[in-house]
């Protein structure tokens, strides 16, 4: 018997009567992890700073936290950060985002760890995003993939980097081993 017919299949008009903290995957509902940590907290906030100092006075790239990003009619999730290049003043006005964001950053924990790894992974693959870094905060730890060709190509790992990045108009250059405390 196969399990998987008997998972109701959403669509994100469902998602949106839903209470709670949810991510919906390919129709599939995933429960959100209760409020992060305040060492999550920090990190994102650390991460959201330095990036948004890199970026200086670029008028075309913008770095957000937690805020849904509607792939698909199947698919919305809410990546940890995510940097949107392009005309930001008009997403200013956007409860939720539909393009896809040029660099994706999610803080791993042990209850999202294997999510982030290995489904967000794919699913960032096939949504076309730029660039995806993994964060893990009990290693002090970071992962840089570039998508190239269609796949993700791990370009860093350790403790520390200098990521210089163009990302539209903008170039990013930040030392991300200022981002553990």
């Amino acid at each position: 018997m196969e399990a998987r017919k008997y998972i109701p299949h959403y669509r994100v008009s469902d998602w949106e009567k839903w209470e709670g903290d949810w991510e919906l995957i390919g129709g599939i509902a995933f429960a959100m992890s209760p409020s992060p940590s305040y060492l999550h907290q920090e990190i994102s906030g650390n991460i959201l700073y330095m990036i948004k100092k890199a970026l200086g006075n670029c008028p075309n790239c913008s770095v957000i936290q937690d805020l849904d990003w509607q792939i698909d009619k199947d698919t919305v999730v809410r990546p940890d950060l995510m940097l949107l290049c392009g005309n930001v003043t008009e997403l200013r006005t956007l409860k939720r985002i539909t393009t896809t964001p040029q660099m994706v950053v999610e803080i791993m924990s042990e209850s999202t760890k294997k999510n982030d790894q290995e489904v967000k992974m794919d699913l960032y693959t096939e949504s076309s995003v730029a660039t995806y870094i993994l964060v893990d905060p009990e290693k002090k730890w970071t992962e840089v993939y570039e998508l190239k060709n269609g796949k993700f190509i791990l370009i860093y790992q350790g403790e520390g980097t200098i990521l210089p990045h163009t990302f539209g108009e903008c170039l990013i250059s930040a030392d991300w081993s200022g981002i553990f405390y």
